[in-house]
């Protein structure tokens, strides 16, 4: 029949049916799919005002995790945090709030000035004895998960301060990690 099949997708959480097209005009929209009218997509979103990248077919379900990655579990993070913070006493509603302004000027500044310059923290000023106290007090998963992200925290950190040595908390975290 002569038809073309494309896969154009907003890299951007819509939450709301009702909203949520009000801000996708700074959404990334990537589009999969044959060259024959590629050129005439990828121009349709640019003169709206949207960047636009052109991926594989065999690319979407990494790209797809890469999003996943920068917002889905980016609000599991917060609700661990939340979670922690209700072990402290807090109840739901202020640990949200207490989190809210670290976790918005947070995400503001690595949209700002990236990874490296927004990075701050233990992992960042190798702060070897603070790191330690954290886990010995974290419950089993949330040590895992501080394990892990710690250790991509220090490759950042690498980034930022290539003369700092960070091979100690690299050993720090192989050695807490070994133990579950």
């Amino acid at each position: 029949m002569g038809a073309f099949g494309y896969s154009i997708h907003p890299l951007f959480a819509i939450h709301s049916r009702s909203q949520s097209y009000q801000e996708i005009s700074q959404a990334y929209f990537t589009i999969e799919g044959p060259e024959a009218h590629i050129d005439f997509w990828k121009n349709f979103f640019e003169n709206l005002g949207n960047p636009v990248r052109i991926i594989q077919a065999e690319q979407k379900v990494l790209y797809h995790g890469a999003a996943v990655f920068a917002s889905n579990l980016v609000t599991g993070l917060f609700e661990a945090g939340v979670d922690l913070l209700m072990d402290c006493g807090f109840d739901r509603e202020s640990g949200e709030a207490a989190l809210k302004p670290l976790f918005l000027h947070n995400c503001q500044s690595v949209a700002r000035v990236g990874t490296a310059a927004a990075l701050t923290g233990p992992v960042e000023r190798a702060d070897e004895k603070t790191i330690q106290k954290h886990l010995t007090v974290l419950p089993p998963e949330e040590k895992e998960i501080y394990i892990r992200l710690s250790e991509v925290l220090v490759d950042i950190a690498k980034r930022k301060h290539p003369e700092r040595d960070y091979s100690s908390l690299s050993q720090i975290f192989e050695r807490n990690g070994e133990v579950k």
